[in-house]
């Protein structure tokens, strides 16, 4: 087994029906499975984000055409469409979870000038499924906040209340 010497790191967001033709968040389910069948196909392999920490650190090798496999925000549509995907491969992945919305709606403020429709995000269920399937959960905030523009104690705040509300839905801090 050789070492990997880099580790590419994929970044989804929703993966559902776009709000529009432009729609840089979001990705059709059957794409989305192109995607990973692509992968597959030319010999890559997702592998945990727990891992890759470790490999970052030094204390762990990764094989070549490793990569890390993750989610933005908590929507649905991970749970829905791309989880049974992934169960399918036998790959890991990782969601980073606004914690304040979790079974609510997306309806942070959005700046990209294209039009953004809420959209559902996860519930406790959901994630607890997920949790069975080699998902991790982690923060992305607890309320989709820019988080560079927040003053370091309501910056310390936000940080410790999604990482409490993470871990009282799943079970395990993130």
């Amino acid at each position: 087994m050789h070492n990997a010497q880099r580790i590419p790191v994929l970044m989804y967001h929703r993966v559902g029906e776009p709000d529009h033709p432009h729609d840089i968040y979001c990705i059709r389910p059957a794409l989305f499975s192109a995607h990973m069948q692509a992968l597959a196909r030319a010999n890559w392999r997702a592998v945990n984000i727990e891992d890759f920490d470790a490999w970052q650190r030094g204390e762990k090798s990764l094989p070549e055409n490793s990569f890390v496999l993750t989610f933005d925000d908590g929507f649905s549509g991970v749970h829905d469409f791309a989880a049974p995907i992934l169960k399918n491969l036998e790959w890991p992945a990782t969601v980073f979870l606004v914690a304040g919305k979790l079974g609510g709606q997306s309806d942070w403020e959005v700046t990209t000038g294209e039009p953004m429709l809420p959209h559902s995000l996860m519930d406790a269920a959901q994630l607890n499924s997920l949790s069975g399937q080699d998902f991790s959960l982690h923060s992305h905030s607890l309320l989709h906040h820019d988080l560079t523009t927040l003053d370091v104690s309501t910056l310390e705040q936000d940080l410790h209340n999604s990482r409490t509300l993470i871990a009282n839905v799943c079970g395990q801090a993130p």
